[in-house]
């Protein structure tokens, strides 16, 4: 029968029962290996529930990259237009270039770089020429920042994050490779290495079908491996 996981502290009990291993050490870090086990699914994961978006205004041709970001999906301005995406030298040159009345001033592309912890943006057009261009991005310009927000690690018994209620099988068998490789037990790592590799594929082709935020939080009939 499967067991329902509701939280943290449930999630920990079930990896130190499917490890099969009491050892005061293995108990000791299993919350090490569950937070292993959550950076690792960071980074393999992009799940709509992952998706936030957070508005901003451009202040002396850049904005301040949300703290939270592990990867950009747009940057839109307002009306809808995606602004495209380059490299800050390739930007830092057409700036350079660019004559100081503005008057050929990125006519036909919206563009911004990253440059350390901030997004910069096309350098603004001098006021008496703004009007005569299109696609030009403003001091004050408020834009949309879509992307995929970092998921912070549970660490109360009650804690219920987006993994844990979405894959937890994944989380689960993660957690348990990380336990297997602390205590040297290649026969479980590579038995729970091959189960999170086939519940992975899974869980991708639920997120190609847009069907993952309807799984419920259960895990598998636990099982000797």
């Amino acid at each position: 029968m499967a067991t329902n996981l509701q939280n943290y502290g449930l999630l920990k009990q079930e990896v130190e029962a499917w490890a099969f291993n009491s050892n005061p050490k293995f108990v000791q870090h299993v919350p090490m290996f569950i937070k292993m086990a959550e950076r690792d699914l960071q980074r393999i994961l992009r799940m709509p529930a992952q998706e936030t978006e957070v508005k901003q205004t451009i202040v002396d041709n850049r904005i301040t990259i949300p703290t939270d970001l592990i990867e950009l999906k747009s940057i839109r301005i307002c009306g809808g237009k995606t602004v495209h995406q380059t490299t800050f030298e390739l930007l830092r040159d057409e700036r350079a270039e660019a004559p100081l009345d503005g008057s050929v001033m990125h006519r036909d592309c919206l563009k911004f770089a990253r440059h350390r912890n901030t997004y910069e943006f096309n350098q603004p057009i001098a006021n008496e020429v703004r009007d005569k261009l299109n696609n030009i991005i403003e001091q004050g310009t408020d834009v949309t920042v879509l992307y995929y927000r970092n998921i912070e690690p549970m660490t109360a018994d009650s804690d219920c994050n987006v993994f844990l209620h979405l894959t937890p099988t994944l989380l689960l068998y993660t957690a348990l490779q990380h336990g297997a490789m602390f205590a040297r037990d290649d026969d479980s790592l590579n038995a729970f290495s091959q189960a999170a590799a086939e519940e992975l594929r899974e869980v991708q082709v639920q997120l190609e079908g847009s069907e993952l935020s309807a799984i419920p939080s259960k895990m598998p009939t636990r099982k000797a491996f």
